[in-house]
């Protein structure tokens, strides 16, 4: 059997999770235990344990893994070292408690020591929590990254020798995210780059180390070492690659989990439009003039979302143009000229009022609403996306 699914949010309960599993009709999930950007989070209540336990029986077949927080550095020093060291054996207790058997986590960042000090920092952080941990059926997959600034992980040679060099390798296995290994430089774009990686895997590590593949398209160039991930075939490593992964006969038995994009559109483009309530805000307070130079923004916003193929999309820039067309109408019927354009429209407001300017500001704000509920509707198009390159549906 086949497991591919998602990395689900646990907004509103960890047993949530499941429900957003089901609804979406997958066989895998992968979830934080808790608030992935800080260091301490209230325990589970008995109540939630449960709750989360009796969905996931009631599921069926379905493989839940979970994420470290971000804040975790196996490699560091002092207080972070410690830092980590108790966060590790709270999230083991957590996944424990829940049933879930693997926590996959980035090795760590050097920080400057450099790399094989780095390598032997990890491997002795993890016999640390392993030793302190000896009842616990929770394994470790140390996850391979792109390499970016001072984090170990982007060479295979890395995760070999963290193994290698740990008193517990059993508990230690490996999660493989394909954004990030062809980032690192490891082009699994193309037949021959792909095959050539697989087998330098197997060879280094061993295919039967790899127990989870993290499936994102890569928003940045091979061996860019750069973390930026995309929507299935709309990235560097393309349909061409993924249809490579998920149609090799070595990978089937492999569960797969994407964590691809939650928004529509570029990064940017979400911050912009996610400041909109602030700003339609303070822009009554401070008056035009500063409406007007967020509003420049708004066209480049439009235009970075044509680069989503989804539905919603049509939607989204249908909105947007609603928007335009009736400020421009405004502002041609108060300035008695019938062909102006965008550029006019922003300095012509200048003269007519705040009222234009809210109603773009009131405009981009549904828009950004719109888009907030297209998380469903994006993982339904990567998850579908996934399926069409499978040659063998089985």
């Amino acid at each position: 059997m086949r497991y591919i699914g998602i990395h689900a949010s646990i907004a509103g309960g960890i047993h949530k999770s499941l429900r957003r599993a089901k609804t979406l009709n997958v066989n895998a999930i992968q979830i934080f235990l808790k608030n992935a950007r800080r260091w301490r989070s209230p325990a589970y209540k008995v109540s939630a344990v449960k709750r989360f336990r009796s969905e996931k029986n009631s599921f069926g077949h379905i493989k839940v893994f979970a994420h470290s927080i971000y804040l975790n550095n196996l490699a560091s020093r002092g207080k972070t070292e410690k830092k980590t060291f108790n966060e590790m054996i709270d999230e083991i207790a957590r996944a424990d408690s829940l049933g879930i058997e693997y926590i996959v986590i980035h090795p760590g960042s050097h920080e400057g020591d450099g790399e094989n000090s780095a390598i032997n920092r990890i491997a002795g952080s993890l016999d640390r929590v392993f030793q302190r941990t000896e009842k616990s059926k929770v394994k470790i997959l140390l996850e391979t990254t792109a390499g970016m600034d001072t984090s170990l992980g982007y060479r295979f040679e890395h995760l070999r020798d963290i193994m290698a060099l740990s008193n517990y390798p059993e508990r230690i296995s490996v999660c493989l995210d394909t954004s990030h290994v062809f980032a690192a430089g490891y082009d699994i774009s193309n037949s021959e780059g792909y095959h050539g990686v697989i087998e330098e895997f197997d060879r280094i590590i061993g295919l039967e180390n790899l127990k989870l593949i993290h499936l994102n398209d890569s928003k940045t160039e091979h061996g860019s070492r750069v973390d930026r991930h995309e929507h299935i075939g709309m990235g560097y490593i393309g349909d061409s690659g993924f249809k490579l992964i998920l149609n090799d006969e070595r990978l089937k038995h492999v569960p797969m989990i994407l964590e691809t994009p939650k928004i529509v559109g570029d990064s940017d483009s979400h911050i912009i439009l996610k400041d909109i309530p602030m700003i339609l805000e303070k822009s009554r307070k401070i008056g035009l003039p500063y409406s007007d130079t967020v509003l420049k923004d708004v066209p480049a916003v439009i235009d970075k979302s044509k680069r989503v193929r989804v539905s919603l999309t049509g939607n989204i820039l249908k909105k947007g143009h609603d928007i335009f067309k009736k400020t421009k109408d405004r502002v041609a019927s108060e300035a008695g000229n019938g062909s102006i354009n965008i550029t006019d429209i922003f300095d012509k407001s200048l003269e007519i009022g705040a009222s234009v300017s809210d109603s773009l500001l009131k405009g981009s704000l549904e828009i950004y609403e719109d888009a907030m509920l297209s998380v469903f509707e994006l993982d339904r198009m990567n998850i579908d996306r996934v399926y069409s390159l499978i040659e063998d549906r089985e």
